[in-house]
């Protein structure tokens, strides 16, 4: 079983990606050191600065069997792979697949039949060596590892034993082993080990891409012990590694997989990204580091891991000669055809780097094929861009947007930046577009404006690795959409009120981490509606959080309660943002007010919760915005009542639309409007409402953010529920059929058009993003070359047990690792 151990170590990239690399490094070696020692072993192993060597030969003693105590790494006899009977642990005991607990929008897999575990009894590799030259021939193994003898240890009083296991170390030996099948077959043993066995298969392969009578050798440390009934630990040998050393030099394999996959297939494309990639050996039961040349170039040394991991490289932001990335500047440029100008070289810049990859000289016919296709689609693209920058130049709405999206862009990244302990803003360092996010803006400007566009119904979908800008992309896309909808709402009776924006996520943890960052957009775009309520309405945008009773309130009697509860200390705030995300002022129960229709705090005519911040520069103080506070709602109730500009939901919420009324409101099917309320069907309008014949304005814009967490059950639910959200939004008004406009964003763009497809039929699929004729040669994001930024490395724990246990044990060694960040020794506790 192989599993990634990403997640936490993906945080700590997005927490400190301006952090030096060379402080980050030895902070990291430290962290894997520490898993390493805790599922491997030994304990010494939890040092990064000790000697390999010594490491090896050191000793411990545990308090429980070794095959109980570490997770890999170790080798059982052959009759005897089964773990005992008692052993919950290792058979998965509560852990054990298909009996996780799961949260209740965890949107996991079905669950699988409990599988037997079995422990390893042998691990290899399989190479590939020159054609052989007649002679003799061999290949030298390398082989360390431990046993454990059983040995009495005293507790805390000396009168009183117990049994302990004391590791004894063994090698590093060399066993020269012949290649000739017969002896592979039958073996050549290990010095000295009582049972560990090297055996093999060689055979000559035809392989594309490797030079004719090339060979390939499956080598395998096999235990052979006996087994044993009782304390099998014995003859189990763990922390085993070995090393293959060729003289002649090991051959690589050129990376041909996917190439003549179906057209249009993500493994084409994988095909044409990596095919400079080496593939030096395949791991049995095991994985294999990153080889080191000789200075000749030839590789002669491979070594076993149990602990493989790979540095993802950061992405470095190319600049676009004389185009204009600065927000700030974008949104003092008036002039149609000077704002032309400023973004012209970003499509003149694409045009002559997909001129580069259309004559790039490639090895084979079924990458030309996959290029060619690929360049297409990058015309497409370019075409998008260059039709966004015209509509500025000739739509003086459409230009009006987008420049206020730019200041409130530029705003909301102040205000955002001003509450880190490390500013990224100075007076010479302003906040500014990276040209894909701007791309990316531009390329939607005219489906966006133009709802019989013929790209409104194209799904884009914008991918790029973890803390690269995804989010800042679309937030500039929705404040576009937002001011646009508001200042052509202005010719209309509800001045373009109502749901604009619909941002989805699939897990509710998601929804609250990126709230903060939409609600101080939203902050700075009421701040400028206030300023010029002539273009921009009377009523004030808003954001809504649209989630599970278990984050947000249903109802504002429930926030009452809160309110109220007995125990000022002890009372838990309902409102999801523990900061004020204009000024980063706490925020704590008590900036909660319950008001009614004037703003004057009730106890029992309320009819909306409002939050004020306490901080003395805060613009949504109580003396600056009475009444209204924050503009951030939180409860169901209020959310159908007011109505937000943008809906932030979990994709489970949209269950509640057949059993909730209101919650077709929140896709214009309003009939009445008043100055502080939406009404529909099933509310008693007062006569003062102004009557709504058409509705409010369905959806303009839908976000599906992580998109490739849509699958297996979940991502069956949301095409159900995908049906009546697509029959709610898309319908006429003003005699012009009306449909939202789609957009998705993940870090990976494996199975996106499937993932698409599950969701909604109606969703055609454009990938947006950069395409990239190499791995590392990108349009404008390409990797960095400087070491002083610290990149992401992704690690993985070769093992039987069950998933769960590897996630289990592998949270417990950040913890433990804390000693030794601090400098302190990895005392390991018994797990008993």
């Amino acid at each position: 079983m192989y599993g990634v151990v990403r997640r936490r170590i993906e945080w700590q990239h997005r927490s400190a990606q301006s952090i030096d690399g060379g402080e980050i490094r030895p902070v990291r070696a430290r962290l894997l050191a520490a898993l390493e020692a805790d599922l491997v072993g030994p304990f010494g192993a939890g040092d990064p600065s000790a000697d390999p060597d010594d490491v090896a030969r050191s000793s411990e003693t545990l308090t429980l069997p070794p095959s109980r105590w570490y997770l890999t790494g170790f080798l059982a006899p052959q009759g005897a792979r089964a773990p005992e009977a008692d052993d919950l642990d290792s058979h998965g005991g509560e852990l054990a697949v298909g009996s996780e607990s799961q949260a209740d929008d965890a949107g996991s897999e079905e669950p699988e039949p409990k599988r037997p575990v079995r422990f390893a009894a042998s691990m290899g590799l399989s190479v590939y060596l020159p054609a052989g030259k007649g002679g003799a021939d061999a290949i030298e193994v390398e082989v360390s590892y431990a046993r454990y003898d059983k040995v009495e240890i005293a507790l805390d009083r000396e009168d009183k034993k117990t049994h302990g296991w004391k590791r004894v170390p063994h090698g590093p030996v060399r066993v020269s082993v012949p290649l000739d099948q017969a002896v592979l077959s039958k073996g050549v043993g290990v010095p000295l080990s009582a049972g560990l066995v090297v055996k093999g298969e060689l055979r000559t392969t035809d392989m594309d891409g490797l030079e004719p009578g090339t060979r390939v050798l499956s080598l395998f440390l096999v235990n052979d012990s006996v087994a044993l009934e009782k304390d099998r630990d014995l003859n189990y040998v763990f922390q085993v590694r070995f090393a293959l050393h060729y003289a002649h030099g090991f051959c690589w394999r050129p990376n041909r997989k996917g190439e003549d996959a179906p057209a249009d297939d993500d493994q084409r494309v994988l095909a044409l990204l990596f095919r400079d990639r080496k593939e030096w050996a395949v791991g049995h039961n095991t994985s294999v580091l990153q080889p080191v040349p000789d200075p000749d170039g030839k590789v002669r040394s491979l070594r076993t891991t149990q602990i493989p991991r790979y540095e993802v490289p950061s992405v470095a932001h190319q600049p676009v000669a004389s185009l204009m990335l600065g927000m700030r500047d974008l949104a003092q440029l008036k002039d149609g055809h000077a704002l032309q100008r400023a973004l012209s070289p970003l499509v003149e810049a694409y045009e002559k780097w997909l001129g580069q990859q259309r004559h790039a000289p490639l090895d084979r016919n079924a990458l030309e094929e996959t290029r060619d296709t690929l360049v297409v689609k990058a015309d497409r693209v370019k075409a998008r861009i260059a039709e966004g920058i015209a509509l500025l130049a000739k739509d003086d709405t459409v230009r009006e947007a987008f420049i206020q999206a730019n200041s409130a862009m530029f705003v909301a990244a102040l205000q955002a930046d001003r509450q880190r302990e490390d500013p990224r803003y100075s007076e010479t360092q302003r906040p500014e577009w990276r040209p894909f996010q701007l791309a990316f803006v531009l390329m939607n400007l005219p489906s966006i404006a133009d709802p019989s566009h013929a790209d409104r119904k194209l799904a884009d979908l914008i991918y790029f690795p973890t803390g690269g800008g995804k989010t800042e992309a679309y937030l500039g896309l929705i404040a576009f959409t937002l001011l646009l909808r508001r200042m052509r709402g202005k010719s209309r009776k509800d001045e373009g009120r109502g749901v604009a924006v619909i941002l989805r996520y699939t897990l509710r943890l998601l929804t609250l981490d990126q709230l903060a960052r939409a609600s101080t957009l939203i902050c700075a775009l009421e701040e400028i509606r206030r300023r010029n309520p002539a273009k921009l309405g009377n009523a004030r945008f808003t954001i809504g959080l649209w989630v599970g009773r278990s984050a947000t309130a249903n109802r504002l009697k429930e926030v009452h309660a809160a309110l109220n509860e007995f125990g000022v200390g002890a009372r838990e705030s309902p409102f999801p943002l523990t900061k004020c995300p204009w000024c980063g002022e706490d925020l704590r129960i008590e900036n909660i007010k319950l008001t009614d229709d004037a703003g004057a705090v009730s106890k029992t005519k309320y009819t909306r919760a409002v939050v004020y911040c306490d901080g003395a520069q805060c613009l949504f103080t109580e003396a600056k915005r009475a009444g209204q506070g924050l503009p951030v709602l939180f409860v169901d109730e209020q959310l159908y009542q007011e109505l937000p500009d943008f809906l932030v939901a979990t994709v489970d919420k949209f269950a509640m639309m057949p059993w909730r009324g209101e919650a077709g409101m929140l896709f214009g099917r309003a009939t009445h409007l008043g100055d502080l309320r939406a009404y529909g069907p099933m509310h008693h309008v007062p006569k003062d409402a102004q009557p709504l014949p058409e509705g409010l304005l369905p959806p303009e814009l839908v976000v599906q953010d992580e998109l490739h967490l849509i699958s297996g059950p979940l991502g069956t639910m949301v095409g159900l529920y995908e049906s009546a959200v697509d029959y709610l939004s898309e319908r006429e008004v003003d005699e012009v059929r009306r449909a939202p406009k789609v957009v998705c964003s993940t870090a990976t763009a494996r199975r996106a058009k499937a993932s698409l497809a599950s969701a909604s039929s109606t969703w055609p699929a454009s990938v947006s993003s950069s395409w990239r004729g190499r791995r590392r040669n990108s349009f404008t994001p390409s990797v960095s070359s400087s070491r002083r930024i610290w990149w992401l490395i992704a690690v993985g724990v070769t093992a039987s047990s069950s998933p769960a246990l590897v996630k289990l044990r592998c949270l417990p060694a950040d913890s433990k690792a804390r000693n030794a960040l601090s400098g302190g020794s990895l005392a390991m506790a018994s797990r008993e």
